[in-house]
């Protein structure tokens, strides 16, 4: 019987919000980074922007059951940008039996490769147990993720909409933001089946499912709902 852990398995933006909220700040912001370049890379710096619930979903995906190869880790990105209606690049595919250290490979190829043990290492910094090795995977995750970008002449910034326009002291605030955002989207989904007379009769049903996160309350949902109906009157005029 094998011992191998089974990934977790993260599949709505509510499941998405409860686990950011106990993932470390430093994993979240490298993830964000990473997942930015590599989308960059392979789609050669289009200006395309992602749906952010889709995008964080996808991110913890690759966290949560990052590609055992090369080969899978270009597959999940080539799906996931040609599902949003973007266009993979043209590249050139890996020798058989290639190895990570074979001098002819291609400069892309190198810097992919990077990019893939970059993604791997914060993997395995995230499930590491051991302080030592929490530093040492860490570090080389944003060593090879420097090393790559630097390789394919990718300048740092961030692309898609987890941080559209965000500078790096503002990502802190901007990540509480996105923790909400999706948990807010399912609240107002629920206010608009127009069954509910009150903003606390929908709350009372609203905290039977969200009851097991942190930071949600009663009060809460009854402000969201009150401002949102305000927002949307504000549109009809």
């Amino acid at each position: 019987m094998s011992n191998e852990k089974k990934p977790l398995r993260i599949i709505t933006p509510i499941e998405a919000h409860a686990y950011l909220q106990g993932l470390d700040d430093d994993i979240w912001f490298f993830l964000c980074l990473a997942v930015d370049v590599i989308i960059s890379f392979y789609t050669k710096d289009s200006k395309f922007e992602y749906d952010v619930d889709g995008t964080t979903l996808f991110s913890i995906s690759l966290l949560e059951d990052e590609p055992k190869s090369i080969f899978e880790f270009r597959d999940r990105f080539k799906h996931f940008i040609l599902k949003n209606g973007d266009i993979f690049r043209k590249l050139n595919e890996f020798p058989e039996g290639y190895n990570a250290k074979n001098k002819k490979l291609t400069k892309n190829q190198d810097g992919e490769l990077g990019l893939y043990f970059a993604l791997k290492h914060c993997a395995v910094y995230k499930n590491s147990t051991s302080a030592i090795d929490d530093i040492y995977y860490l570090n080389r995750a944003n060593f090879l993720l420097g090393h790559s970008m630097a390789l394919l002449g990718i300048n740092s910034f961030w692309k898609n909409s987890l941080h559209n326009e965000v500078n790096l002291h503002e990502l802190g605030g901007k990540k509480k933001a996105l923790k909400y955002e999706s948990i807010k989207k399912a609240v107002y989904a629920e206010w608009d089946k127009n069954i509910y007379h009150t903003y606390t009769a929908c709350a009372d049903v609203l905290l039977l499912e969200f009851k097991s996160i942190n930071g949600i309350s009663h009060r809460t949902i009854c402000l969201w709902l009150s401002t949102y109906e305000k927002e949307k009157k504000n549109t009809v005029c």
